[in-house]
């Protein structure tokens, strides 16, 4: 009899670990879109100035940085908002005066990957427009936000800080 029970509380020990490590949830839930630098001719970069990027929050219209002192990079990865459908981001450089504002607009919609691990939300790039402080231009080059990490959109930097 005793060892049935212990058998029984082994079985049922293997269980609950199985269950609980049986989860393909994704380890990173949030969603990023992708921006990577390029010179006015085309050729990825490694930007030589240090930036500071900020978003605009709408429901306060104050803005908030989300990545200081960026420095050599080439590429940035920004989370998108799901509630509206547009992001204001605004671009500081150390070696200009003025900033420059990227505004994003998308489509934001739900995508459940499996129902234990909640809904997230992926997004479509509709347009992307920006100033031209550090700028020369900006374009979409693949819509789809989502958990593949593929670049997004090409910044194309005017050749002051490259």
């Amino acid at each position: 009899m005793r060892a049935s029970l212990r058998i029984c509380a082994l079985i049922a020990g293997i269980i609950i670990l199985y269950g609980c490590n049986a989860n393909n949830c994704p380890l990173e839930s949030t969603v990023y879109c992708n921006y990577y630098f390029y010179d006015s001719d085309g050729t990825a970069i490694s930007y030589n100035d240090v930036l500071t990027i900020s978003v605009r929050i709408p429901s306060t219209e104050r803005d908030s940085i989300i990545i200081n002192k960026l420095s050599e990079a080439s590429q940035m990865q920004i989370p998108m908002s799901y509630y509206n459908d547009k992001d204001t981001l605004f671009i500081g450089y150390a070696s200009l005066l003025r900033k420059d504002t990227i505004i994003v607009h998308h489509q934001s919609y739900a995508h459940i990957d499996l129902p234990e691990c909640g809904t997230k939300y992926f997004h479509k790039l509709e347009n992307v427009t920006s100033t031209h402080t550090g700028i020369d231009r900006i374009e979409i080059v693949n819509p789809q936000v989502n958990y593949d990490g593929n670049e997004n959109i090409k910044i194309y930097f005017n050749g002051v800080a490259e």
